[in-house]
């Protein structure tokens, strides 16, 4: 027997992570959301404190890696397009993100910081969850 765990996708307007296709497990964007959460929240035991304008349905998260990276992750849910100027300082970043339209959990995105030590991340869909390493 073969028990998940149910949360909403917002993709598929269902609750659930994954679902069986001709006995096989298909995952759905919900799965990859909650693997970028666990990104940050098992790996990053030291929290940090956000500077930050309010955003609504938007969620900030932040921590460090025992190796001395910052995660910072965002979350938005039924969001108008937008875009978050990020200070990172001089350093580049990995960005992770899935959304309605697409899903990048593995590889990652490089950016690289502005002369003024920023980081745009564009969030085009409803539904979002991103997570920036530098």
């Amino acid at each position: 027997r073969v028990e998940t765990a149910f949360y909403y996708a917002w993709a598929t307007s269902i609750w659930s992570v994954s679902y069986v296709n001709n006995l096989a497990f298909t995952l759905r964007p919900a799965y990859y959301g909650l693997l970028l959460f666990q990104r940050l929240g098992a790996e990053c035991a030291d929290r940090l404190d956000l500077n930050f304008d309010e955003c609504a349905n938007v969620k900030f998260l932040a921590g460090k890696t025992t190796d001395g990276k910052t995660r910072l992750l965002i979350s938005c849910y039924e969001k108008e397009e937008t875009e978050f100027k990020i200070k990172i300082g001089k350093s580049d970043a990995t960005l992770y993100f899935v959304t309605d339209k697409e899903c990048n959990t593995e590889i990652g995105k490089y950016l690289k910081s502005d002369e003024s030590g920023n980081v745009v991340v564009y969030h085009k869909c409803e539904n979002g969850v991103y997570l920036l390493e530098f």
